[in-house]
């Protein structure tokens, strides 16, 4: 399995640690790649920010079970190095609260590496019936006053198992998955937005607050 986020909060790696904690019970041999490198950045303000992911391999009794690649800089690999990792994986997993696009599921799309993640926010439509959506047991409020949605380590554990004792669905989710990646080009992705100008012009939407 690979994951590609780093140790930010609303990665909620740790998460996927205690799933992956669970899972090895079952299944002795998974090994989960850690790509993103460990090492966590810095606010304005000069605080570290994120979590310590390396702490918690250690503490969960995982490092037999999850590999943590990094650069000489202990940042982010390479992108030819991380292209080599996607494709060593059979699932892309990305357990986030909330993601604009979540650019790791279309990098594993396009390697046919289907993907799993929480049902809620972009992962909806980019994961969607190439992959599996976890439902989120709860949420909490952004300082913005929008929600993050939460999944439970036992709901991304049984989705982990289900993914990797079925094979067939593995292949075939992943075959969808790439069709999908290919079809997101710039231009495509330009003529959708002109379309949509164009019918917004034509009906004059006007902004929520004039309706």
């Amino acid at each position: 399995m690979i994951c590609n986020a780093r140790g930010q909060q609303r990665k909620n790696v740790p998460v996927l640690l205690d799933a992956l904690n669970q899972v090895v019970k079952e299944i002795p041999n998974t090994v989960l790649i850690l790509s993103s490198g460990i090492e966590r950045t810095k606010t304005d303000s000069g605080e570290l920010d994120g979590y310590d992911l390396e702490r918690f391999v250690h503490e969960l009794g995982l490092v037999d079970n999850v590999l943590l690649p990094r650069s000489r800089e202990r940042g982010a690999i390479d992108d030819k190095t991380l292209n080599i990792q996607y494709n060593l994986a059979d699932i892309n997993i990305l357990p986030s609260w909330g993601e604009r696009l979540g650019l790791p599921f279309i990098e594993a799309d396009i390697s046919s590496v289907p993907s799993i993640g929480v049902d809620n926010s972009a992962a909806r439509e980019v994961v969607r019936n190439r992959g599996l959506l976890v439902e989120p047991r709860t949420y909490t409020y952004n300082l913005d006053g929008s929600k993050y949605y939460l999944c439970h380590p036992d709901d991304l554990k049984e989705a982990i198992i289900k993914s990797l004792r079925n094979k067939e669905t593995l292949i075939k989710y992943g075959k969808e998955a790439e069709k999908f990646a290919k079809k997101l080009t710039p231009e495509s992705r330009a003529k959708l937005m002109l379309d949509r100008f164009n019918k917004l012009i034509k009906d004059d939407a006007q902004p929520f607050a004039r309706r």
